[in-house]
């Protein structure tokens, strides 16, 4: 029976990627005291499945996760699992474009933070490079997702492309707002 669960495993591993793949495979059993309710699982180690070896395993196991076991009590089997896990190797991540000059906002909108009305910069999420700065508050739009910068926290642009943030939690931040956004001519 094992063999045939990771047989269907690999097989579907090969089937997705179009070539045969190198993967780790790992056999556990899940298994329980006579009519409890929770299983635990037992690694398989190597191709031996001899009982005394595998209860022996489970009460070591039993006995390192509840401080006890009762190697007098009898051991069912509850559940076979077999894992089939690829190596997908590091993800090499590409770099962005990196910024030309100062963000340049799409257009302004108005928006509430925290009870209170700003003028509110918006920006076109493709057009941010690395190493481009925004205050808030902003809004960066993109075609999956609308990231919301309030006022008084900033944000940058990986060299990834990734958005970071840093608040700074001052209210007064939320008052001079609009007043700020106004005196910046983009």
């Amino acid at each position: 029976m094992l063999d045939d669960l990771q047989r269907q495993a690999s097989h579907g591993l090969t089937l997705k990627s179009g070539t045969a793949m190198r993967y780790t495979v790992t056999r556990r059993l899940g298994l329980r005291y006579y009519e409890q309710g929770y299983d635990l699982p037992v690694e398989l180690v190597a191709e031996q499945f001899d009982k005394h070896q595998i209860t022996s395993a489970f009460h070591a196991v039993h006995e390192k996760l509840y401080g006890y076991c009762r190697r007098n009590e009898p051991v069912e089997l509850a559940s076979i699992w077999v894992s089939v896990e690829l190596d997908l190797q590091v993800v090499k991540l590409p770099e962005v474009r990196p910024a030309s000059g100062r963000p340049m906002p799409i257009c302004f909108r108005e928006a509430i933070f925290n009870g209170r009305s700003c003028e509110t910069a918006v920006y076109d999420r493709d057009s941010l490079g690395s190493g481009s700065k925004l205050a808030g508050p902003a809004i960066v739009e993109q075609v999956d997702s609308t990231t919301v910068i309030p006022p008084g926290q900033k944000a940058s642009v990986d060299r990834f492309g990734e958005g970071k943030g840093k608040g700074v939690r001052d209210e007064s931040q939320y008052e001079d707002a609009k007043d700020r956004n106004k005196k910046h001519k983009y």
